[in-house]
């Protein structure tokens, strides 16, 4: 059979939590204050990815018997702006929906002129 430490769930890049917590930052921005709710909520995505990934990224480094190639810097920042941009598009359709769902201002009735 299979080894049970070999799940789906090991081979994803994040944890559930954090997957739970963009889905929340990205429906409750666009739901609350709608279109710049949206945009900061996939802003605070990009950012949250940024850090998860510097923060791996150091760890990989910083570990006894780094042998790294030299010189990806590059490789590593397109790869992280593919990375986010491939994120937020996975989360765009729920910001969307919080977009259509959220509180929408009502305009005010029209003023009636009184008939002379």
């Amino acid at each position: 059979m299979s080894d049970t430490s070999s799940t789906f769930l090991s081979h994803l890049p994040y944890d559930v939590p954090t997957w739970l917590c963009w889905i929340l930052v990205v429906f409750l921005t666009a739901w609350w204050r709608r279109w710049r709710g949206m945009v900061f909520g996939h802003l605070t995505v990009a950012a949250s990815i940024l850090m998860l990934n510097l923060r791996w990224i150091h760890a990989a480094m910083s570990a006894p018997g780094w042998k790294g190639t030299p010189n990806m810097d590059h490789f590593f920042v397109v790869g992280l702006i593919v990375h986010m941009a491939l994120i937020n598009g996975i989360l765009l359709p729920l910001s969307i929906f919080g977009l259509l769902l959220g509180s929408r201002k009502t305009t005010p009735p029209a003023i009636k002129v009184p008939e002379a």
